[in-house]
C-alpha cells in the first residue's frame, strides 16, 4: 500500500507523531506500507510555515506597538 502525504497532514502534525502515524510506523513493514511525501507537498508545507511565522510576527509587532507605552 502506498500512502501519499499532503501539506495539510504535515502542517497539522509536522513531526508525524500522532497516534495514527505511530500505528503506520510500527505496521509499515508487516502491511507493506510505503509512505511518500511529494516534493510539491514539501514546498506547500514550507510556504505554510513561512506564512504562519509572518502572521505571528505581525501579531507580535502589533501587540508590541499597542503596549509600548504601558508600564509594567
Amino acid at each position: 500500500m502506498l500512502v501519499l502525504l499532503d501539506a495539510t497532514v504535515i502542517m497539522n502534525d509536522p513531526q508525524l507523531s500522532g497516534a495514527a502515524w505511530r500505528v503506520i510506523a510500527h505496521g509499515a513493514t508487516a502491511w507493506s506500507v510505503e509512505v511518500l511525501v511529494p516534493e510539491v507537498v514539501v514546498i506547500e508545507a514550507t510556504a505554510g510555515y513561512v506564512r504562519r511565522i509572518h502572521e505571528a510576527r505581525t501579531g507580535l509587532d502589533r501587540w508590541g506597538q499597542k503596549h509600548a507605552g504601558s508600564s509594567a
